[in-house]
């Protein structure tokens, strides 16, 4: 339902003398093309716009004030009979990083409109969030006109008042790249879980040959990368540093320190939410610890970073996951809900979503805590052990490379392979493999 977003745009249209508008955020696009169609008018209403100078957080002054920046700076490309003012209130004295806090949400029209409520001028609040607003009509009655008529001064003279003042508000030139990250800060609708698989894992239908190509640069690029990093090793000043010796006393350094365990353990949750290859870590344990001590570390290091994203989506309730989840991962959920260990166990060895956002559905599918762990612990066990096989043969190469065994490698991919492969084979039988 778009009764709030409605609302909005029947008091821009109907708009003759003025509007004035105080709210925490000015990003709506509707909202926006609707105040450039008032600008247009040669005879239209006198457009003021009161928002706060910053934004609340590092995340907010990335996303929300740049789509704030990109539309006052449309709004005033627009303008071109004069009638916009985009002003945010000071006090004169105030600190770097400091501002006037504007929370309000209202909006003013022509004495005749009043409306006071929760709803931000925001793409969220238009089209995803729920709110609730209380709107005064005159209806011709002169003594409620001019209530809203002095609630409306008294506003402007709370603005205006010694010490205070209004100034324009500042909008430079964005980057495409800064708009490009803005955007996913305001979304105008909730977005679909099959929408986030898409864009981190997305099915791109190829050639065949294209593929081949594809293949072979990849392998070509590889090598090429392998055969720079040999020459850097070996024939220039970097040969006297990154040595067998120098790596080995790192790592000797590392694991004599009482706090490596610790810092191991504790590094897969950030580095989970920030999307870090677990590998490295699980590699970085390996070497100072030794193949054993460094796959327990591993484990211990994922399954606290995975609780600590499946218990949030707790809070997310079943019904919720399921509308947003879309037709395409319906069969996906319900597979999760039937099969919970298997499917917390098949889903490891075969993720198809970053770890958090596969954490936070279990999590608000109800899979059962143990569930989540033991199926973790036994679905993530083949690559952990394909880990920390390859780690210990790259500090075996280090020590000696005659001491490598290709054929433990090797076994340690074919592993994976199989495991995959019949994990596909499980998922296609009951319907859950998109």
């Amino acid at each position: 339902m778009k009764e709030i977003e409605a609302l909005y745009l029947d008091m821009i249209k109907a708009a003759r003398r003025y509007i004035y508008v105080e709210n925490q955020y000015f990003t709506s696009d509707v909202i926006g093309e609707a105040l450039k169609a008032s600008l247009a008018l040669a005879q239209g209403p006198e457009i003021t716009v009161v928002t706060r100078l910053l934004s609340h957080g590092w995340l907010e002054e990335v996303t929300m004030s740049t789509l704030r920046t990109k539309l006052v700076r449309d709004l005033r490309a627009a303008d071109k009979h004069g009638r916009l003012r985009c002003v945010y209130p000071d006090v004169p004295g105030l600190c770097d990083g400091e501002c006037l806090d504007v929370h309000s949400k209202v909006m003013i029209v022509d004495d005749e409109w009043c409306r006071i409520g929760s709803s931000n001028l925001s793409n969220r609040s238009m089209g995803m969030d729920t709110e609730c607003d209380l709107t005064i009509e005159a209806q011709g009655d002169a003594k409620i006109a001019a209530a809203i008529r002095q609630f409306r001064d008294d506003l402007i003279a709370e603005h205006s008042a010694v010490p205070r003042r209004l100034l324009e508000l500042p909008a430079p030139e964005l980057t495409e790249a800064k708009l490009a990250m803005a955007s996913v800060g305001d979304p105008g609708s909730p977005l679909a879980l099959e929408r986030i698989v898409e864009q981190v894992a997305p099915e791109v239908k190829m050639k065949k040959g294209f593929k081949v190509r594809k293949a072979l640069y990849i392998l070509g690029g590889v090598i090429a990368a392998a055969v720079v990093l040999a020459l850097l090793w070996t024939r220039t000043p970097l040969a006297d540093w990154v040595t067998r010796e120098n790596a080995a006393q790192i790592a000797d350094w590392f694991a004599q320190r009482w706090w490596a365990p610790v810092l191991v353990v504790l590094a897969y949750t950030p580095a989970s939410f920030i999307m870090f290859p677990r590998w490295i870590i699980t590699m970085t344990a390996v070497l100072a610890f030794g193949p054993w001590h460094g796959l327990v570390y591993a484990f211990a290091g994922v399954i606290i970073a995975g609780i600590c994203t499946f218990l949030p989506g707790r809070m997310v309730s079943r019904d919720t996951i399921r509308r947003l989840a879309g037709k395409k991962l319906k069969p996906l959920t319900h597979f999760m809900e039937r099969k919970g260990l298997i499917a917390v166990t098949i889903l490891r060895l075969m993720p198809i979503a970053p770890f958090p956002i596969v954490n936070l559905v279990m999590g608000a599918m109800r899979v059962k805590l143990w569930h989540f762990v033991v199926g973790t612990i036994i679905g993530m066990m083949p690559g952990m052990l394909a880990a920390t096989i390859l780690s210990e043969q790259l500090a075996a190469a280090l020590e000696d490379p005659t001491r490598v065994n290709f054929w433990l490698i090797g076994a340690a991919v074919l592993v994976i392979v199989t495991v995959v492969f019949f994990g596909q084979r499980y998922m296609r039988r009951h319907g859950a493999a998109h």
